[in-house]
């Protein structure tokens, strides 16, 4: 049976956090996502780690099922996530299994005329470079860290500020995050996060906060 695994980490208050790992397939790699507490995969952990993520592919003896994100989040499977085994559905898989359909076809088209007589040269088609998958994903997950640390702001203590998009629509949040064993920065589920409007209005009450609190 395909199994995940999940990982439970303490923080310095005793505090309970499991993580889910979310493979790549036709690799060794995978990325380790924090679970809330009911369970469920916040989608916007998701992107911040892989951003090319669409979906997940849960995998249970040798069976799939395609998982995708529901009003933000990934709900956990009625059957739990430790019964399946996750992987990561990515931009560059849908590409590759389109242009895959699309040589099939062409190929069924050219039996099935291959006897016809042509006056016309063949015409010969620019086949479209795919790199090799996994050479895709390590490139990623090189560039993640760098790329993590030029879009948000440290305020020391594992505590970021970033900005993300979902759904049209920005988000401030200040996360708190640990680094894993390959030095790369993990979210944790602690975090607030703020729309424009109300980030404004908070920055506005910070004379008020030093006054009142510091």
């Amino acid at each position: 049976m395909n199994t995940s695994e999940i990982i439970t980490l303490y923080d310095s208050e005793n505090e309970e956090q499991k993580y889910l790992k979310i493979f790549y397939e036709s690799s060794s790699k995978f990325i380790e996502l924090p679970l809330q507490r009911d369970g469920t995969l916040l989608f916007n952990d998701v992107k911040i780690m892989e951003p090319n993520i669409l979906a997940l592919k849960l995998m249970k003896n040798e069976n799939g099922r395609l998982y995708k994100p529901n009003n933000g989040i990934f709900k956990e499977p009625k059957e739990k996530w430790c019964y399946f085994k996750v992987f990561a559905v990515l931009e560059e898989s849908k590409n590759v299994l389109i242009e895959n359909i699309a040589n099939s076809t062409n190929a069924t088209v050219k039996s099935e005329h291959e006897e016809l007589p042509s006056t016309q040269a063949p015409i010969k088609q620019k086949k479209k470079e795919v790199l090799p998958h996994y050479k895709k994903i390590s490139a990623s997950l090189q560039l993640l860290n760098s790329s993590f640390q030029a879009k948000c702001i440290d305020l020391g203590n594992n505590r970021f500020v970033t900005v993300d998009e979902f759904e049209g629509k920005k988000y401030i949040h200040i996360r708190e995050y640990y680094r894993a064993t390959d030095g790369k920065f993990v979210p944790t589920m602690k975090s607030i996060s703020f729309t424009p409007d109300q980030w404004k209005n908070f920055i506005t009450k910070i004379p008020e906060i030093k006054e009142k609190f510091l």
